[in-house]
């Protein structure tokens, strides 16, 4: 969704009488400007330097400061600030100037009051542009410092970026994966099932999770949590950890009893964002309606609905955040909409070295219990309230005859 704030523009001109003009005709036009004008080029500097600017334009004749010395100057504040110079002369001579020093863009005034629309347009075109590049910029920081690996392949299938933590799982440098075909990272006998499940999949669903096999430059191969997005631009993001340690002897040992266990039992791996669940047996699928396929890599909160209680669910997060082990029963809502009542236990589990590396949760549907105790209390609340409103005297007696109660 495009940002739907206005562009702030500073405007810098020593004829206050032009500015005054300029600023209402920009506003006019149908970009959506929020204009500052001012005579003053320091004052602009101090408008930058409070980050409160999306884009400068300025003249170029000024007697305190020159278009191209305030060029300077706001280049040494903010170095990637959008700046349009809009002088009343100069020529090429003044635009070669302008441009070997790093001026955004360029447009000389004219007479024609079709220049004001224009020159809005390429003020704004000029912010969007630096706040995506802004954007990416992040976005690139954020990627580099996971501690997932994470690249991006374009329509051929060629990684055109890779962070350090992805070439690392894979034994390569990250320059070294660039234009390489995604294949170099897979045994044979999986990229038919890359080629026919993943990527179309990923294609019409704009998404697949799950677990593949890695093949590293050395030619060893470990199993990895695979997550693959496709980005509005085409290009393929794909998330990968290594979790040949969940496929241990250990755990292969206790699998067996896992699945055959009458408890819905769930792994979430809270390394990851949002602390998705990465295994679930039989019962949990069972329990829930839903398939294996359908919760892998989500929140189990997907699980609540309008009739969930908030206090309830705020203890479990509340035990989570403290890596404390926590129970409470839940309204929770099978994949068809049908309520029923969920006993959750959770347990955080440490590594050798004592660090968390996953939380185990056990589900046990007591819908039967929970609406045996409703039928109860029901049942209570209506003979109380016979007995407190009988036209008969009523009174209770102990074995022993003593009197109880009395209506």
């Amino acid at each position: 969704m495009p940002d739907a704030s206005p562009t702030r523009l500073v405007l810098v001109d020593d004829d206050q009488a032009y500015l005054d003009l300029l600023e209402t005709a920009l506003e006019r036009t149908d970009t959506p400007l929020a204009v500052t004008a001012t005579t003053d080029p320091e004052r602009v500097l101090d408008i930058v330097d409070a980050g409160a600017v999306d884009c400068v334009v300025s003249d170029y004749e000024m007697p305190t400061l020159d278009g191209l010395a305030l060029l300077d100057a706001v280049r040494d504040a903010a170095p990637d600030l959008p700046f349009v110079l809009f002088p009343g002369t100069g020529g090429e001579e003044l635009a070669s100037k302008a441009i070997s020093r790093g001026v955004t863009d360029y447009l000389p005034k004219g007479s024609d009051t079709e220049q004001y629309a224009e020159l809005a347009e390429r003020v704004h075109e000029a912010a969007t542009a630096a706040r995506m590049e802004r954007q990416q910029r992040r976005y690139l920081a954020a990627i580099e410092t996971a501690r997932e690996g994470i690249s991006v392949l374009n329509d051929d299938g060629e990684y055109v970026h890779v962070n350090e933590a992805y070439a690392d799982l894979y034994g390569y440098e990250p320059a070294a994966l660039h234009g390489e075909h995604w294949t170099v990272t897979y045994p044979d006998e999986d990229t038919a099932f890359v080629r026919e499940e993943v990527l179309p999949t990923a294609r019409r669903e704009g998404y697949w999770q799950g677990f593949t096999t890695g093949l590293r430059a050395d030619g060893t191969t470990f199993r990895e949590d695979h997550v693959v997005a496709t980005t509005d631009g085409g290009d393929l993001v794909c998330t990968v950890r290594n979790v040949t340690d969940l496929n241990d002897r250990a755990f292969e040992m206790k699998l067996p009893a896992i699945e055959a266990a009458p408890l819905g039992i769930a792994i979430s791996d809270p390394d990851r964002a949002d602390n998705p669940l990465v295994y679930v047996n039989d019962r949990f699928q069972e329990l829930t309606g839903y398939d294996e396929s359908e919760i892998l890599g989500r929140n189990c909160r997907f699980l609540q609905g309008k009739g969930t209680d908030e206090a309830a669910v705020a203890e479990l997060h509340a035990g989570i955040e403290a890596e404390e082990r926590v129970s409470v029963e839940l309204l929770n809502y099978r994949k068809d909409g049908t309520p029923f009542w969920n006993h959750v236990d959770v347990a955080p589990l440490y590594d050798d070295a004592g660090d968390l590396t996953h939380f185990v949760g056990f589900q046990q549907d007591v819908t039967e219990r929970r609406e045996r105790e409703a039928r109860v209390a029901a049942d209570a609340a209506k003979l109380e309230a016979l007995f407190e409103n009988s036209p008969d005297m009523i009174e209770v007696l102990d074995a022993t005859g003593e009197r109880r109660a009395v209506n």
